[in-house]
């Protein structure tokens, strides 16, 4: 069966192909606009006292970066309190005889969603991230949930090398992981 060939009329394609043209012209301004925005919290962000330290985590850029400068504008007393905060740990219930682990719900949502895209950026120019990533999913760990673990790790990374004002070194990190992996045993 064959179907019937659809006619448009000349007037109904000139009226779309304007539309066409007055939302790319639009478009161009906003692409502008965005551009120079990105442009200045890049300025901004370089002015900023030890703005450096977050732009050292792998796969942290500026804007990621400035992200950081502001979560971190709160006082943190401790890594588990960054964590609490942003929602990146988890939390244990006990009740009786009964105890359970579960995703943190009420925090920062900002905080968390910083955060995981770290952990997802980290993914491609970090070997620990990688390395870390893998071993959660071969533990069973969904993708979602291997990155909040990751996630949790980059918290306490970020609260540490903020708190010593030093930047990050995978090198020292890796050290540090096996030489207390050697303590442990």
């Amino acid at each position: 069966m064959q179907q019937k060939e659809i006619f448009i009329s000349p007037a109904v394609i000139s009226a779309k192909a304007m539309m066409k043209r007055a939302i790319l012209a639009q478009l161009k301004v906003v692409i502008h606009c965005i551009y120079l925005y990105d442009q200045k919290i890049r300025e901004l962000f370089d002015q900023i006292p030890h703005s450096d330290i977050f732009r050292s985590l792998p796969g942290v850029d500026y804007l990621l970066g400035a992200k950081l400068l502001v979560l971190f504008s709160k006082e943190f007393r401790s890594a588990k309190e960054v964590q609490s905060y942003c929602g990146t740990s988890p939390y244990s219930k006990l009740s009786g005889q009964s105890r359970g682990v579960y995703f943190r719900s009420g925090c920062n949502k900002f905080g968390r969603n910083l955060f995981v895209q770290i952990a997802f950026c980290s993914l491609t120019s970090s070997a620990f991230a990688k390395s870390y990533y893998r071993r959660k999913r071969l533990e069973g760990k969904s993708f979602h949930h291997a990155l909040r673990c990751l996630a949790n790790v980059w918290a306490k990374i970020a609260f540490a090398i903020w708190r010593d004002k030093s930047r990050y070194d995978e090198s020292k990190h890796l050290a540090a992981i096996a030489l207390h992996s050697l303590s442990a045993d």
